[in-house]
């Protein structure tokens, strides 16, 4: 995993959704969250330190923009008393959904930057001091909140105490010791996944090392070689014929392949002789009767869907998934919860567990028009509901 990049376009529609999902799993009986309820937070530690890391830091911000140039905020009793005043206002922490989000987000993704790029989570972190060196107060304060890869980090940073921060960012990729995070990246998958299901595949870009291409150096005797094969192609090159017709035969003599278009028309009439083509050699037009009703009932669009379905299937989702949530993406799971169940995510995770036990596709289609398409006044024929379904007939292959 040394090689790999977090997938930031990912990770940047991922990380709303997480936190949404979190807020929704956390304040069902509760309208706050205290610093207890913080510290478990999560099945990542990591995780939970970072987001109180970032509220002990807007504090500490908050608190400089109270001193007053009229008073002593340095002398020791005054300080004495501040210590003490931030110690118990500390026990006493009270977070609203609303201020849990950005808290819960920035927290994903330090934690992610830790995980993935622990050397661009150090140096970024080392910039953000503005101290002009590196000191024992400002190796212990960078590593208050940190859980993973503690020891390498301290090892590295106390080698270094004393160092300008300039110094030490300008050498710290060749530097900084070859942590391997494989089994922490998988850790933290696990751990989101219990919020949000995410996969690996999902966070990371692989990066595969390339090798520097060699250069090549032309003779003069090449260059001129290169220059007569020119001049010979370019007198013997066929003129090209215009036209679709013309275009078509050639490119299948050329390719030796057929072109897709062409394959599927020849394929719909050695099958269907008697539909390609009517008595003027067009393709029949469907009778007004066999026009599909506008507002079909449940049984029409099961079949109608079921087409669809096996269509999108054969191109793209052939296999059969054994659990309908674990197969929605995140993209998904996100419109299904605002278009189609009003941002409830309970009723949402209770329609999927009702899908799971029903027995058949029209079962599960029925359920959901009766239980749910009605009541939040669903369009059937909508991309949405088309979605969804698309889902859920891959459980029923």
């Amino acid at each position: 995993m040394k090689n790999s990049k977090l997938n930031n376009e990912f990770i940047e529609q991922y990380k709303s959704v997480f936190a949404d999902q979190l807020i929704q799993q956390n304040y069902a009986d509760k309208s706050h969250l205290s610093g207890k309820d913080i510290l478990q937070l999560t099945a990542s530690k990591q995780f939970n330190f970072f987001l109180l890391k970032i509220l002990f830091t807007e504090w500490q911000e908050e608190m400089k923009r109270l001193e007053s140039p009229h008073f002593d905020y340095k002398h020791s009793e005054v300080r004495k008393s501040m210590v003490s005043f931030m110690n118990t206002l500390s026990q006493h922490i009270k977070i609203a959904p609303d201020d849990l989000t950005d808290l819960a987000i920035k927290a994903l993704e330090d934690t992610l930057l830790i995980t993935v790029s622990t050397t661009e989570y150090v140096a970024r972190e080392l910039k953000n001091r503005n101290q002009k060196s590196l000191s024992d107060k400002a190796i212990k304060q960078l590593l208050k909140y940190v859980v993973i890869f503690k020891e390498d980090i301290e090892a590295f940073l106390l080698a270094r105490e004393g160092a300008s921060i300039d110094d030490v960012l300008e050498n710290m990729l060749e530097t900084f010791p070859e942590i391997d995070n494989t089994n922490a990246i998988e850790d933290l998958v696990r751990q989101m996944s219990e919020v949000l299901v995410v996969e690996k595949s999902d966070l990371l870009i692989p990066e595969s090392p390339q090798e520097p291409e060699e250069e090549t150096v032309l003779t003069e005797d090449d260059v001129l070689i290169e220059e007569e094969m020119a001049r010979e192609a370019a007198t013997e090159a066929p003129v090209s014929r215009e036209g679709p017709e013309n275009q078509v035969e050639q490119e299948v003599s050329e390719t030796g392949e057929s072109n897709p278009e062409l394959a599927e028309t020849e394929e719909y009439e050695e099958t269907y002789p008697e539909e390609a083509a009517g008595d003027s050699g067009e393709t029949k037009q469907l009778r007004e009767d066999e026009i599909i009703d506008p507002e079909p009932e449940v049984s029409t669009l099961n079949e109608q869907f079921e087409v669809e379905a096996k269509t999108l299937a054969d191109l793209h989702e052939e296999r059969k998934i054994d659990n309908i949530m674990d197969a929605i993406s995140i993209n998904h799971r996100y419109m299904f919860l605002q278009e189609l169940f009003e941002g409830d995510n309970e009723k949402f995770s209770k329609a999927i567990e009702e899908v799971e036990r029903c027995d058949t596709f029209d079962g599960a289609v029925e359920m959901l028009v009766q239980s749910y398409a009605k009541e939040l006044d669903w369009d059937m024929n909508s991309d949405e509901v088309k979605e969804l379904l698309k889902v859920i007939f891959r459980k029923f292959r």
